[in-house]
C-alpha cells in the first residue's frame, strides 16, 4: 500500500510546522494557502467537508526524500 498524502489538524500553525520540519525532517513545498470557504465549487465544498466549517487554510509539507 502507498500513502499519498495525510491531513492533520493542528492548533498553532507555526509550531506544527517547526516540529514537522525539524523533527520529522519534513519540509514545507507550499507556504500557507488560503483557500476561500465557498460552496459553489466542487473544491470548495470538498474543503468544507474536509477541513469543517471556518477553515482558514493550510499548509503542505512532504518528505525530502520525495521527488
Amino acid at each position: 500500500m502507498k500513502m499519498n498524502h495525510l491531513g492533520i489538524m493542528v492548533g498553532d500553525m507555526t509550531k506544527a510546522v517547526g516540529f514537522y520540519t525539524q523533527a520529522m525532517g519534513l519540509r514545507v513545498v507550499m507556504n500557507n494557502t488560503k483557500v476561500i470557504e465557498e460552496r459553489e465549487s466542487a473544491i470548495g465544498r470538498m474543503c468544507i467537508a474536509v477541513f469543517g466549517e471556518g477553515f482558514a487554510g493550510f499548509n503542505n509539507a512532504r518528505d525530502q526524500g520525495v521527488e
